[in-house]
C-alpha cells in the first residue's frame, strides 16, 4: 500500500465539513496495518511509517497556519470591540456621575431647606442648643413639592422632632430639679452632677433614674455621716492630742525645774561639803604643820616620832586628806634625814675624839660636858697633851663635814643629846 500519494494535505476551506472528512478518512488509513516480517515488508513499513509522519507535519503546518491567520484577525477584532466598551462605559457612567452629582446638588438644597425649618421649629419651641439631638439623615428629593415648599409629611416629621427635644429637655430639667431638691432634703451642700450620676440620669425610663438616685442618695447620707463621724473623731483625738502635749509639757517643765532645783540643791550642797572639806583640810594642813614645824625646826630626830609622824600621814591618806598626809610623811622623812644626819655626825665625832679608853656612858658625859661649856679656852702648845675638847669644837666639827651653819649644827648637836 503507497500510503505516500494517499496521505496529503487536501486544498480548499480546511475546517469545511467535506475536507474535515476527507482528513479523517486519511487518518483511518493509517490504522490495522500489518506487514510481513520480511525485507520487502520492512522496507513497506519503514515507507508508510515516513509517509505517516510527513502527513502529521503537513497536517499540523497546515493548521497552525491557518489558526494564526484567524488568530491575529480575532486579536485586531477583539481590541476594536474593547475600545467600544471602554466608549460606552464611559459615557454610562459620565451620565450616572452627571445624574449623581445633579441629585446631590438638589438633595443638599432639600437638606438646607429640612435643616432651616428644623432650626426655626426648635426656636418656637425654646429648644436649648444642648438638647437639639433629633436630625433627619435620610434626605429625599420627595420632601419637598414640585413648587420647592415642604410636604406637608416633612412639615409633620420636623415638628415630631422638635416636640421629641422638648419633651426630653423639660424632662432633663425635671431630672435636674429632682436631683437637687433630693440633694438638699437629704443635706448633702452641692448637688449630683448629670457627670457624677452617669449614664442613668439620662435614661429613658424615668423609674430607673430615680431608683438610681435614690441608691446614690442614701450612699452619699453613708458616707457624709461617716466622714463627719470621722472628722469628730480625728477633731476629738487632736483635742486629746493637745491636751496630752499639754499636759505632757507641763510634767516636762515641772520635771525640768524639779530637776534643776534638784541640780541646784546637789551643786549647793556639793559647794557646802567642798567647802566644808576645803576648811576642814585647810585646818588639818594648818595643825599638821603647826605639829610638824616645831618639830623640824628643833632638829628633834628620834624613831618614835618618825613613826608617830608616817602613822598618822597614812591616817589622813586612807581619808583622802592627801595633802594632810603629804605633810606629815614630808616631816617624817626631814627627820628622818636629820637622824641619819646626826648618826653619821656622831660617828664622826666618836672618831675624831678618839677615846677609846672611856665607856659609853663616859664618852656621853664627856661630850654633854663639852658641850654645856659656855667659853672657849685657848690651850698652849706645850699643853696638848692635856687638852679638853670644848662645845664649840664640837659645833665646828659638824658644821664643816654636813655643810651646815654654825647655828644649825648647834641646834642639831643639842637636839642629838637632849636624852642626857
Amino acid at each position: 500500500m503507497n500510503l505516500g500519494q494517499q496521505l496529503i494535505v487536501p486544498n480548499g476551506d480546511f475546517y469545511s465539513p467535506a475536507t474535515l472528512s476527507t482528513i479523517e478518512n486519511q487518518v483511518k488509513l493509517t490504522e490495522n496495518l500489518v506487514y510481513p516480517i520480511t525485507t520487502e515488508g520492512e522496507k513497506a513499513m519503514k515507507a508508510d511509517a515516513t509517509a505517516i509522519n510527513g502527513f502529521a507535519t503537513d497536517l499540523d503546518k497546515a493548521a497552525a497556519a491557518i489558526y494564526k491567520a484567524a488568530t491575529d484577525q480575532a486579536t485586531k477584532n477583539r481590541a476594536i470591540t474593547k475600545g467600544f466598551v471602554a466608549t460606552l462605559k464611559a459615557n454610562r457612567q459620565r451620565i450616572i456621575s452627571q445624574f449623581e452629582e445633579k441629585k446631590a446638588e438638589r438633595l443638599e438644597e432639600v437638606r438646607s431647606i429640612v435643616n432651616e425649618a428644623l432650626d426655626l421649629a426648635w426656636d418656637n419651641k425654646g429648644v436649648k442648643l444642648a438638647f437639639r439631638f433629633g436630625e433627619i439623615n435620610d434626605i429625599k428629593e420627595s420632601f419637598l413639592t414640585d413648587k420647592g415648599n415642604l410636604t406637608a409629611s416633612t412639615k409633620a416629621l420636623i415638628e415630631n422632632i422638635a416636640q421629641s427635644d422638648l419633651v426630653w429637655q423639660n424632662e432633663i430639667e425635671a431630672r435636674t430639679m429632682t436631683v437637687e431638691l433630693a440633694c438638699h432634703r437629704a443635706g448633702i451642700s452641692t448637688p449630683f452632677t448629670p457627670e457624677y450620676i452617669g449614664v442613668v440620669f439620662h435614661d429613658p425610663d424615668r423609674a430607673v433614674f430615680e431608683k438610681s438616685l435614690t441608691i446614690m442618695v442614701s450612699a452619699e447620707v453613708e458616707r457624709m455621716e461617716a466622714a463627719k463621724a470621722k472628722i469628730i473623731a480625728e477633731q476629738e483625738a487632736i483635742r486629746k492630742k493637745s491636751v496630752d502635749d499639754a499636759l505632757a509639757a507641763q510634767q516636762a517643765e515641772a520635771n525640768r525645774l524639779a530637776q534643776e532645783q534638784a541640780r541646784a540643791e546637789q551643786e549647793e550642797k556639793k559647794r557646802i561639803r567642798e567647802a566644808n572639806e576645803k576648811a576642814e583640810r585647810e585646818r588639818l594642813e594648818e595643825e599638821a604643820r603647826l605639829y610638824v614645824n616645831p618639830l623640824v625646826e628643833r632638829c628633834e630626830p628620834n624613831e618614835n616620832r618618825i613613826a608617830e609622824l608616817r602613822i598618822m600621814a597614812s591616817s589622813y591618806r586612807r581619808s583622802d586628806y592627801h595633802t594632810v598626809a603629804e605633810i606629815y610623811e614630808s616631816a617624817a622623812n626631814e627627820i628622818e634625814r636629820q637622824l641619819d644626819n646626826l648618826k653619821e655626825a656622831l660617828a664622826t665625832t666618836e672618831q675624831v675624839l678618839e677615846m677609846p679608853t672611856l665607856d659609853e656612858h663616859a664618852e656621853q658625859a664627856a661630850i654633854q660636858e663639852a658641850l654645856m661649856e659656855e667659853s672657849i679656852v685657848d690651850v698652849p702648845d706645850d699643853e696638848l697633851v692635856n687638852y679638853k675638847p670644848t662645845r664649840n669644837d664640837f659645833i665646828e666639827l659638824v658644821a664643816h663635814t654636813y655643810r651646815l651653819s654654825t647655828k644649825d649644827a648647834e641646834q642639831a648637836l643639842i637636839n642629838a643629846f637632849s636624852i642626857f
